[in-house]
């Protein structure tokens, strides 16, 4: 069974992955790892106020890590209804090196990931992820450009 890696970051974007990027490979039953990062360097929006990550009791970041597993487990039944097999992990550290260790550790045969289409000043301050897993994944990787959807 091959094996893809779809990391998620609770964006209608991101969620794209799970349908555009799996159709490309039609009929086919897969190994799926749900992969969600808590970014330390990234404002966190929880119970609607942000807050930076750093500034986070260990307990509300407890709070966060179950509400990204609960956000996880339920994309994960909906793939397991189609035959898949599927694990989900939350971590926390930088998004694109958690990435492709996740990809090398679990030896993946693809990554599909989801642009957030990004540009100008607020591509330069952010970067990109997706263009970093890109340029240094292990493995194919299927870049998903972002579709407005209602």
């Amino acid at each position: 069974m091959r094996k893809i890696l779809i990391p998620l970051d609770g964006s209608k974007f991101a969620e794209q992955s799970l349908t555009r990027g799996l159709a490309q490979f039609s009929n086919e039953v897969f190994q799926i790892y749900l992969l969600r990062c808590i970014d330390l360097n990234e404002p966190l929006d929880y119970d609607g106020e942000f807050v930076p990550q750093e500034n986070l009791e260990k307990e509300r970041h407890q709070k966060v890590e179950a509400a990204h597993e609960d956000y996880l487990k339920v994309k994960a039944t909906a793939l397991e209804k189609n035959g898949h097999t599927v694990s989900t992990r939350v971590l926390t550290g930088d998004p694109t090196r958690l990435i492709l260790h996740t990809a090398r550790q679990e030896q993946v045969d693809f990554l599909i990931v989801t642009s957030h289409g990004r540009s100008g000043l607020k591509r330069l301050v952010n970067g990109s992820v997706a263009e970093s897993v890109a340029r240094r994944s292990p493995c194919p990787v299927l870049l998903i450009p972002p579709v407005e959807t209602d």
